[in-house]
């Protein structure tokens, strides 16, 4: 029989639930030394070129990003030893970057593409005598920071290397200055992009976003009913009435970079039923992941995805699909909040508590750049230990405790007590149905 879940109407209209819009705001970019509003394929003339150091920003749209060609979107070159550049590497389906400086041998970093929605992408280039940085829709998607050794580029070439490797995408913006951007004024040009057009944005439906991994996708048997008028922005890319199981990834906009086909019930449902009408759910989340570990897919400085050399650092997987994902959903609807149910992976790693709080403030800033919005991060916990955990009572306690630490340290962090409660039977890692409606409504209840 379905379960009905409990009616919590109250919160709906309670003061908590602030409508205000949440974007950041105070950054402002400076004037670029040069503007080209409709750039096409080729070199750029830029008279006074510095090529020891400034910011080099396109803004491009493909219909068909992820699709592998070998093409090259951007193009600094220089003499031997000191060029970049942006290529869909056919090899591998890989959106790969590639920088040699001052004859140190290649250094590449290579995000596999399915991680990236088909659409319009902002990639803005930071180069200095020490650092080299790539942003991407908002994301330090890589870098070398405080170790490069030294730009020595002589101009930019749109669309080709050297003209070859034509790309086909639509260039809708050129910028360049002649100084390096900061981080903050990085994340404000790229931040915020619209990845997918002809979008009705909906002022009355609120967005929350739920991050992490299979406590975050739900994976209960048995099914529900809910009473209000709730939505999920699905993994295909639409707006759908809320439905079991809401992270199903069958014909995802990003392949099987978050989600699963054969996810279940979940905590999505009941916190939007407790909510209320025009609530809208989104799960960007993927079980089996965490920072560190086998599987340290959230992690925004890693060098995991190092192809050689020994400087280069970058986004992983999961917190890059997520970034684009969240990015795409919030031109539907207001992002009230991001969910974090995370922790049993780094649990299990064996993460330190120290480790775990700096990967999860860097996330919680990358997410907030990403999308520009300085909506309150919630850390909701995960099941409690009953003694057969990988990792034992004394890393759960670690983990527990680091979510707790970074939002008392964090501001517009919060953490929400009360769903440490005991997991499914036979697994104890995982909630189980009366679990996810009594963290749903717990979470909705505590905002």
């Amino acid at each position: 029989m379905a379960r009905k879940t409990k009616r919590r109407s109250k919160i709906a209209s309670s003061n908590k639930m602030r409508r205000t819009r949440r974007v950041k705001t105070g950054v402002v970019v400076p004037t670029p030394t040069f503007h080209d509003a409709s750039p096409s394929n080729g070199i750029v003339s830029i008279d006074g070129f510095n090529g020891s150091e400034g910011s080099v920003y396109l803004e491009f749209t493909d219909s068909s990003y992820r699709t592998s060609d070998n093409s090259v979107v951007l193009y600094l070159y220089g003499s031997a030893g000191n060029r970049y550049f942006h290529q869909k590497r056919q090899f591998g389906s890989r959106a790969r970057h590639l920088v040699q400086s001052g004859g140190q041998p290649n250094e590449i970093f290579d995000s596999y593409q399915n991680l990236f929605a088909n659409g319009t992408h902002r990639i803005l280039i930071n180069y200095s005598s020490d650092t080299f940085e790539v942003w991407f829709d908002g994301m330090l998607l890589c870098s070398q920071i405080g170790n490069y050794n030294g730009a020595n580029f002589t101009g930019v070439e749109i669309g080709s290397l050297n003209g070859s490797n034509t790309n086909s995408s639509i260039k809708e913006d050129f910028k360049y200055w002649d100084s390096m951007l900061n981080h903050e004024e990085s994340a404000k040009q790229t931040g915020d992009v619209s990845i997918v057009s002809g979008v009705t944005f909906d002022a009355t439906k609120k967005l929350f976003p739920f991050l992490g991994q299979s406590n975050a996708e739900g994976v209960a048997s048995g099914s529900t009913l809910y009473t209000n008028d709730i939505f999920n922005f699905d993994l295909t890319g639409s707006l759908v009435s809320y439905s079991d199981p809401y992270a199903d990834n069958t014909g995802s906009i990003l392949g099987t970079a978050l989600g699963k086909s054969t996810s279940g019930v979940s905590a999505a449902g009941f916190f939007a039923d407790a909510i209320g009408n025009n609530t809208v759910v989104a799960p960007a989340c993927l079980n089996s992941t965490s920072f560190f570990g086998t599987t340290p897919t959230w992690n925004t400085n890693s060098v995991l995805y190092r192809s050689n050399g020994s400087k280069i650092v970058g986004v992983t997987a999961t917190a890059t699909a997520a970034m684009q994902f969240i990015q795409i959903a919030k031109l539907y609807a207001e992002i009230e909040g991001f969910i974090w149910l995370q922790g049993e992976g780094d649990v299990a790693s064996g993460t330190s508590r120290l480790d775990y709080e700096d990967a999860l403030k860097r996330l919680i800033d990358m997410v907030r750049n990403a999308t520009q919005s300085d909506a309150t991060w919630y850390n909701s916990g995960f099941p409690n230990n009953t003694g057969n955990w990988a990792g034992g009572q004394t890393k759960w306690d670690d983990i527990y405790q680091a979510q707790q630490n970074v939002a008392t340290e964090k501001s517009g962090v919060k953490f929400i007590s009360g769903n440490n409660i005991t997991g499914a039977a036979g697994d104890r890692v995982h909630y189980d149905l009366a679990g996810y409606e009594f963290v749903g409504e717990n979470i909705a209840g505590n905002l």
